[in-house]
C-alpha cells in the first residue's frame, strides 16, 4: 500500500467498524443514530430499528462491501 493511502485506508477501517458496530446493535434490536450533513439543526434521526430492521441492515451491508471494496484497492 502507498504511504498516501495510509490515512484513507486508516479512515475506511474507522467507519467499517462503526458500521458493524451499528450492524450488531441492530441485529440485538438496539438503537442507532444515523448522521447526516443534510438533516436540520439536530443534525441527527433517531429510528426504532424494530421497524426498519431489514432495509437497514441491507443498507448497512451493501456500504460495508463498497468499503471493503475501496479498501482492496488501496
Amino acid at each position: 500500500m502507498k504511504i498516501e493511502n495510509l490515512g484513507r485506508a486508516s479512515r475506511i477501517s474507522d467507519e467499517l467498524a462503526k458500521l458493524k458496530l451499528a450492524k450488531e446493535t441492530l441485529n440485538n434490536g438496539g438503537y442507532v443514530r444515523i448522521y447526516s450533513g443534510t438533516r436540520s439543526s439536530s443534525g441527527c434521526v433517531e429510528l426504532d430499528i424494530a421497524n426498519f430492521n431489514d432495509e437497514v441492515n441491507m443498507c448497512i451491508d451493501n456500504h460495508i462491501a463498497e468499503l471493503e471494496s475501496e479498501i482492496e484497492t488501496l
